[in-house]
């Protein structure tokens, strides 16, 4: 996707010194001084917002900086549960995402892959020790994208 700006992000760079980026995904800080800085943005309730770089350092002398960019991404959550044939939960479920991100169910059959970016993953259930269990289906594709940052997507696969 191609990078837009994002309206709201708050650059802190000292406490009572903040500017908030307008609709261009600009900002301006005020009244400081010369010196070091550390610029540090965030996004009032965005829970699953990073930012590339997560801060910047930056020497004011006398005159004006520019380019003091931040990238905002949101990272995604991937969720649902594991039951058996007869809709019960199965605990233990190793469950693997095509990124290397795991996850093991807990005793409610329930999972969570958390802090992807935006993607396409293959989520990919297997019970460790039990090697005559089957999953319907084997593997679940699921695309991650748009701006919702948490989405149930729930894998009941059978376990034979």
């Amino acid at each position: 996707e191609a990078s837009q700006p994002v309206a709201g992000v708050v650059i802190r760079a000292m406490e009572g010194v903040t500017a908030t980026a307008n609709a261009a995904g600009e900002y301006v800080l005020h009244g400081l001084p010369a010196g070091s800085y550390t610029l540090t943005p965030s996004l009032p309730g965005c829970t699953a917002c990073t930012f590339v770089p997560p801060t910047r350092q930056v020497t004011i002398t006398d005159a004006n900086l520019s380019g003091q960019d931040f990238t905002a991404m949101l990272r995604y959550t991937i969720s649902g549960q594991v039951v058996d044939e007869n809709m019960q939960s199965i605990a233990g479920v190793l469950i693997t995402s095509s990124s290397g991100l795991t996850a093991t169910t807990a005793a409610d059959g329930d999972y969570s892959l958390a802090g992807l970016p935006v993607g396409t993953y293959t989520i990919t259930p297997t019970l460790p020790g039990c090697t005559g269990c089957t999953f319907t289906p084997p593997s679940r594709q699921v695309r991650r994208s748009g701006r919702v940052p948490s989405e149930a997507c729930t894998m009941e696969p059978g376990c034979r």
